[in-house]
């Protein structure tokens, strides 16, 4: 028996996880600068006839890279080299800014004022005024890290100390587990002393379960007792930081995930099996029974049979679905890109051996399905939320130089739609350049518009499932 994640479901995150992002108001009457929005009053019978938006004069922006054929970035382009378009319609260009090396910015290119555009309320902040630095909040989910991965681990996040980070940087770093790194989660400015930062690597330490705990675990209907909470915990921290993050506006925010991934119904074959064989034990003749609808009328214990209608171990095993993981994590995703945070996941594992770790009564399959799902999860939230996903790789130096890249040069575009429908609340961003042989990636490729009245929804923080 095995269980797999397919590709469509994972896609479907992106259309679970959309942005939804406010813009603030201003007074009535008066002309709103970009930052700024009007509203029009209407009367409560006027209301119930038709719907209410807010004005607004927001930019919606993004983050671009564009790459030649050698997977280099182009520093200098300008305004007139792209073409910005809304699901398929042009827009006019209204803010420009290119970055190199993440705090070498040029002078920012503000066109004809933006005006304001009725009935929509569009998403984010103004224009960066002062993007300085960048922002990196280093997440060790040791709640998911194996005691074993815990050198390789520590030698990971010495690599990415010595590639990724550079004085000027803005660092915190924050554990999900018992490492005893909550006491490093103050943010500072990062300097070639790394003192601070190699202390806190220092105290890691993986506490995530074992193949061997997962499959003897208590079966529930969560799946294996620890597991969902060991999530939820992690998911909690998540988004604590994340809500922290929200505050920094016109900031670079990474959020480099340390993990192994997740899968709540691992192993499924082999922990049926084991609840099996421990219900056989309890039956067995000679065993003493406690339970006196198990008796017979001579006092003995009553035969059984070993099926799924006697054993209510195996009703239980497996009873979680795949879904709920799903919806966990693209609700995670939208906490992101509500931040403008990009995940850069990081599995210290590495390149994952096809065979099973030490166990002898764990098959190929079902490792190469856990490693699969766990792996894939990882992928979701890094290229849903704009980041790059290391995983299935040894090479973290080249990983982390390509993450540096990433985060450090781009061009900041902006615009104000020109679509003022307020039924299309999902738009989808599109930016091309002019010049051939160039590609252009997107930091974020989807915004979603609001009514007015409408609250702004926030992720539920996962219910703590008690172990």
């Amino acid at each position: 028996m095995t269980k797999r994640i397919s590709r469509w479901t994972l896609a479907t995150l992106s259309f679970v996880a959309a942005v939804t992002v406010v813009s603030g108001q201003s007074p009535q009457g008066t002309t709103a600068p970009p930052s700024k929005a009007t509203s029009t009053p209407t009367s409560s019978s006027q209301a119930q006839d038709q719907a209410i938006f807010r004005a607004t004069a927001n930019y919606v922006y993004s983050d671009v890279r564009v790459v030649d054929a050698k997977g280099q970035f182009v520093p200098n382009l300008g305004p007139d080299d792209f073409k910005i378009y809304e699901d398929g319609v042009e827009q006019k260009m209204q803010y420009f800014q290119v970055a190199v090396g993440g705090r070498n910015f040029s002078n920012p290119i503000t066109f004809n004022p933006t005006p304001v555009n009725t009935g929509l309320i569009l998403p984010t902040a103004p224009p960066p005024v002062d993007a300085s630095g960048r922002i990196f909040v280093i997440f060790i989910d040791d709640l998911h890290l194996q005691v074993d991965d815990t050198a390789r681990a520590k030698q990971v996040l010495y690599t990415m100390r010595d590639t990724l980070l550079h004085d000027g940087d803005q660092i915190t770093m924050v554990g999900t587990g018992y490492s005893g790194i909550d006491g490093y989660s103050l943010m500072y400015y990062y300097t070639h002393n790394h003192a601070r930062l190699d202390e806190a690597i220092s105290k890691l330490l993986g506490s995530g379960m074992s193949p061997e705990e997962v499959i003897n675990a208590t079966q529930t209907n969560d799946g294996p007792a620890g597991l969902r909470y060991n999530l939820d915990t992690a998911f909690r921290t998540a988004y604590d930081i994340l809500d922290q993050l929200s505050k920094f506006t016109n900031r670079r925010k990474a959020f480099v995930y340390v993990s192994s991934g997740y899968d709540l119904d691992p192993f499924k074959d082999s922990r049926l099996s084991a609840a099996q064989n421990g219900y056989d034990f309890t039956n067995a003749p000679g065993n003493i029974l406690t339970d006196p609808q198990q008796m017979g009328a001579n006092g003995q214990p009553q035969p059984q049979q070993n099926s799924t209608a006697t054993n209510p171990y195996a009703s239980q095993v497996g009873e979680f679905s795949e879904s709920d993981l799903m919806k966990e994590l693209a609700e995670l995703i939208r906490a992101a890109k509500r931040a403008d945070t990009a995940f850069y996941t990081v599995d210290p594992r590495g390149l994952v051996s096809s065979q099973p770790p030490g166990m002898n009564n764990l098959t190929p399959q079902e490792w190469e399905d856990f490693v699969v799902m766990s792996t894939s999860t990882l992928r979701a939230l890094a290229e849903q939320t704009g980041g790059l996903a290391g995983v299935n790789t040894n090479d973290f130096k080249a990983y982390f130089k390509k993450v540096d890249a990433d985060f450090s040069d781009y061009y900041e575009i902006g615009y104000t739609s020109s679509d003022i429908d307020p039924t299309r609340r999902l738009r989808k961003i599109e930016i091309k350049t002019t010049r051939p042989g160039l590609t252009v990636t997107l930091h974020r490729d989807t915004y979603e518009v609001k009514a007015v009245g409408e609250a702004t929804p926030k992720p539920k923080a996962p219910k703590i499932v008690k172990k």
